[in-house]
């Protein structure tokens, strides 16, 4: 990326940091008691009237209780019937992604919570290796609990870095037409003041979210915009050292929001 089209990692961070509220926490109810442990995240998006609520599958997967956590309006459980999405045929890979749709009514945690509008996606784009990307989640482990297990605190991340190269790819066995896969680099983690975090492992922000930079000019120079790119769904530690994301266009596929001329390659499926 051209050094004029390259955000320092100060301001993509805050940038990001002002539209982050849409990434929520995920917390399962442990069998047989009142605990609560952090599990992963997920992303809360406009849809209309509607809000679409997107995560990795594998974070609900089973059949503990989940919850997504609304910040100071309260948690919405994730429902037992929810849509994965699924390739439509053999030769298209699975990407790990679920969601579920739910209705805005007057005070409730979705009315009162800023989703994140189709305005600010970037479906489709050819997104060039070394370009600068911000992964964001909550990683379990900078969970703390309160009261016994009975109130956890949860503290999102942001992790800036860059796309790495086509050959990483082939290493994870993930396909640059699916997936997008970024650098985790531990000197790129800030926490939600914008302070460094050290000892932060991005187990947990599976579910979250992945935006990159647009660019704009005007008359006080090149302006850019963070737009969500992908969905988090694993992380590779050493050697590869690796956040992988599908591509938001998977998802937008699955719902019937397909972007351009391109073939339906995925579709959604109740379970």
């Amino acid at each position: 990326m051209p050094p004029e089209k390259r955000p320092s990692s100060a301001a993509f961070q805050h940038a990001v940091r002002e539209i982050a509220a849409c990434v929520r926490p995920v917390s399962l109810i442990e069998s047989g008691s009142a605990g609560k442990r952090f599990v992963g995240s997920a992303v809360v998006v406009a849809a209309g009237s509607r809000r679409v609520v997107v995560t990795a599958e594998h974070v609900v997967a089973g059949p503990e209780p989940k919850l997504v956590g609304m910040s100071t309006v309260g948690s919405v459980q994730w429902p037992t019937n929810y849509s994965r999405v699924e390739p439509v045929n053999q030769l298209v890979p699975p990407v790990d992604l679920a969601f579920f749709v739910a209705e805005v009514e007057s005070g409730n945690p979705f009315d009162l919570l800023p989703p994140l509008p189709v305005s600010r996606f970037l479906p489709g784009e050819d997104l060039p290796a070394g370009g600068s990307v911000v992964a964001v989640g909550f990683p379990s482990s900078r969970a703390k609990s309160r009261d016994g297990h009975k109130r956890l605190h949860s503290h999102r991340l942001s992790v800036v870095g860059d796309l790495a190269p086509l050959e990483s790819y082939a290493r994870v066995n993930r396909s640059p037409a699916s997936f997008l896969a970024m650098e985790f680099r531990q000197d790129g983690v800030v926490d939600e003041a914008g302070q460094p975090s050290t000892t932060a492992h991005p187990r947990g922000m599976s579910g979250g979210a992945m935006f990159a930079a647009t660019f704009s000019a005007d008359a006080s120079g090149v302006r850019f915009t963070p737009r969500l790119v992908g969905i988090l769904i694993e992380h590779h530690d050493e050697p590869d050292n690796l956040l992988v994301a599908a591509r938001i266009e998977c998802l937008l596929d699955a719902t019937g929001s397909r972007h351009g001329d391109a073939a339906q390659r995925y579709r959604a499926v109740e379970v």
